[in-house]
């Protein structure tokens, strides 16, 4: 394959530059090439003219790889304002992905294609997830902006059936106008004030980071039971928390949660802004607890005044009169910490502690293979033609020495019948596990855990818990 669809750029020449080659190396996971090609045909003529479109994936991978590959190509081009929109499978809930050089393209990518979105610098972990979210279908977006007098609106171009362009504006909320996250304060207090409840402190001591910005907030709000506030540690796992991972929370946990930012690029007067307010959220309605947070200096901490007065007048005066100093990478103890990111000054020396330096693994240790107590192989049929996305039938199968034995599940709650006729501590293969598990996977009564890499799904553990006790 020398030349695609007229796509007059390197990747797609006959020279055998290193795109090319990595291009090539893609796609052989390609099944049916002459697919491939009709879908990557239809994305690109249209990604050209700036036209948005929605593509409902599904289970189809020479779909996904044609819409990746045409975002690629986008990315090549440094176009501006283009946005994707993915949407659950049921299509309640969605999250945006800005298409840009700031962000490293290939990790982009793993997002959009996989089920989950995880903080880069964090996303060796194996995440414990709440309310999971897994994408089926996408929209391309080309934004413009329109201002009218101080309000901006956002509108894209589109096609009808009979290829006439038209335009239609959008709604983009501020998960996509502004998706600030949280970590520690980079300052210490120098004031006779004693400023803990927010997560500052007058020492660097590694003592006060053991909790994420997040999880301390929550432990000072008193709204949590101690078992609640260890189940929230399994959740939040990242230096950084994104807004969306608070909404995820909020449902974990049915609590609700407001988050005030302080956005220092307006004047005082305009700085507090609130970002998250789940009252508002039609799914909340029943829920009878709160949290009040502030977000400051990308510091999530509990907004609550401190002997009568609200902490931003304390925090400013305390600037003012130089009573905050910055902390310096090279001084504190905390660098295995949650708390621990980037954006700390540099180093100025090459102290290190020994303590949390890695350890040399005895190669003669082995690892003993794990037995299962039952390895089943797995399939969902589902009806496409509904969003979302339908199962009609489930069929499972496993072996017993010679014996092959199947189970059928069709009708209604497939899934949770499923689930329940499997053994404890078994193995279970998928078709496609990252397109299968968006039937099962938010099944009540289940804690899932999920190991990725670069959007891939490796597995998923899933624990059944009773529903009045978290399992810890």
């Amino acid at each position: 394959m020398t030349y695609l669809f007229d796509i007059s750029v390197d990747l797609y020449s006959t020279a055998r530059t290193e795109a090319r080659k990595e291009y090539k190396q893609r796609v052989k996971d390609v099944r049916d090439k002459r697919k491939f090609k009709k879908y990557l045909k239809e994305f690109m003529t249209k990604a050209k003219k700036e036209i948005s479109f929605d593509i409902d994936i599904g289970d189809d991978e020479d779909k996904r790889l044609a819409f990746t590959e045409t975002l690629r190509q986008l990315h090549k081009e440094n176009k501006k304002n283009i946005v994707v929109k993915s949407e659950s499978l049921g299509g309640e809930e969605y999250k945006w992905f800005t298409l840009s050089k700031a962000r490293r393209l290939d990790s982009t990518i793993g997002h959009i294609s996989g089920t989950i979105d995880l903080n880069d610098d964090c996303s060796d972990n194996n995440p414990w997830v709440g309310n999971v979210f897994i994408p089926a279908k996408y929209q391309l977006l080309f934004i413009k902006n329109r201002k009218r007098g101080k309000q901006t609106s956002f509108t894209i171009n589109k096609e009808d059936n009979k290829g006439k362009l038209y335009e239609e504006e959008v709604e983009v909320d501020e998960d996509y106008r502004d998706n600030p996250e949280g970590g520690f304060f980079p300052y210490i207090n120098l004031s006779d004030l004693d400023l803990s409840q927010y997560q500052i402190f007058k020492t660097v001591d590694k003592k006060n980071y053991k909790d994420n910005c997040l999880v301390y907030a929550c432990i000072q709000s008193g709204v949590f039971t101690d078992e609640e506030i260890n189940y929230l540690r399994f959740m939040v796992k990242t230096r950084l928390i994104p807004n969306n991972l608070i909404y995820d929370i909020a449902k974990q946990f049915k609590c609700h949660f407001v988050v005030r930012r302080i956005d220092e690029k307006y004047d005082e007067r305009s700085q507090l802004q609130i970002k998250i307010d789940t009252r508002k959220r039609p799914w909340a309605k029943e829920f009878d607890r709160i949290v009040d947070l502030l977000l400051y200096k990308n510091h999530y901490m509990i907004y609550k005044p401190l002997n009568g007065v609200k902490p931003m007048a304390i925090f400013r005066k305390l600037f003012k009169e130089g009573k905050f100093r910055e902390i310096k990478s090279c001084e504190m103890n905390i660098l295995a910490t949650n708390e621990y990111n980037s954006h700390l000054a540099d180093y100025t020396d090459l102290e290190y502690d020994p303590e949390l330096c890695c350890k040399l693994i005895d190669s003669s240790e082995t690892k003993k293979e794990r037995e299962w107590s039952r390895i089943y192989y797995s399939d969902f049929e589902t009806n496409t033609t509904v969003s979302p996305h339908m199962p009609y039938l489930n069929i499972t199968v496993y072996r017993t020495k010679e014996l092959i034995h199947k189970m059928i599940f069709d009708g209604t709650n497939i899934a949770d019948r499923l689930l329940k006729s499997l053994e404890n501590n078994s193995l279970i293969y998928f078709h496609n596990l990252k397109y299968d598990a968006c039937f099962f996977i938010n099944t009540p009564g289940w804690d899932v855990q999920i190991t990725e890499r670069s959007g891939t799904i490796l597995q998923i553990v899933m624990t059944k818990y009773k529903p009045n006790k978290r399992r810890i």
